[in-house]
């Protein structure tokens, strides 16, 4: 993504305790399958793109960029490009920064899992310190930027839930949580009930990772997981 920008402050948006998805959250998988992993990822996220053609960059002062603490992430920060789970929260910020910076902003689109694969490839690459060579940063929406994915545990059994989807077996899991209560209720009948399990980003995908040769590996769905699971299935 081309990167023009006015910088903002992340830091002044979200509460201390926020965890977004950073580079640092990819450090611990394994080389040689990391890319599986990142594939069994079917999510948009969203991103503000400003007049000039640019993603929308936020900036961040030198002691917040190096110090984890102050935004609570795997990774410092010091220019990056913010992207949301929730294509509601992206629009909302655009309509606040047409307002703020006097000039028409626009809602773009990616696909998470090429977002990730590019950033596992910047693992060893520094800081960024340029509007032009931002790194990411991945929040669900405006009010919780907390990203915590969930899947359904089988109350009975104690195994991740798993069902078939274009004749493959696969264990769903979602980054809404509101959906994953739907499909919980969904599925759960008198006889069989279902617990919600979840984690941060980072464990969630060494629980991926760790599925990856099973016969139920794991998808994680965006938003809209029900048109995303619809889609998957046509695909076959």
């Amino acid at each position: 993504m081309r990167v023009i920008s006015a910088a903002i402050f992340l830091y002044l948006l979200f509460p201390l305790a926020s965890w977004g998805i950073d580079k640092g959250d990819l450090k611990e998988l394994d080389p040689a399958k990391a890319n599986q992993v990142f594939d069994s990822i079917m999510a948009e996220v969203y991103y503000v793109k400003n007049a000039r053609g640019g993603a929308q960059v936020a900036g961040f002062d030198e002691q917040r960029a190096q110090s984890k603490q102050p935004l609570a992430m795997r990774e410092p920060l010091h220019f990056a490009v913010i992207l949301y789970l929730n294509k509601d929260a992206a629009e909302q910020t655009a309509k606040e920064q047409s307002q703020q910076f006097n000039q028409t902003m626009k809602v773009k689109v990616s696909n998470l899992h090429l977002i990730l694969k590019k950033q596992y490839t910047m693992l060893d690459k520094p800081l960024s310190t340029s509007f032009n060579n931002p790194d990411m940063v991945v929040f669900e929406d405006l009010s919780q930027a907390w990203v915590y994915p969930e899947y359904l545990m089988n109350d009975k059994t104690k195994e991740p839930y798993s069902t078939t989807i274009a004749g493959k077996k696969l264990v769903p899991a979602f980054f809404s949580r509101e959906e994953a209560i739907a499909y919980q209720k969904k599925i759960t009948t008198a006889d069989q009930t279902y617990t919600r399990v979840g984690s941060d980003f980072r464990s969630f995908l060494k629980f991926i990772e760790e599925r990856l040769e099973t016969d139920a590996p794991v998808k994680l769905f965006g938003y809209q997981s029900e048109k995303l699971m619809a889609v998957l299935e046509q695909k076959g």
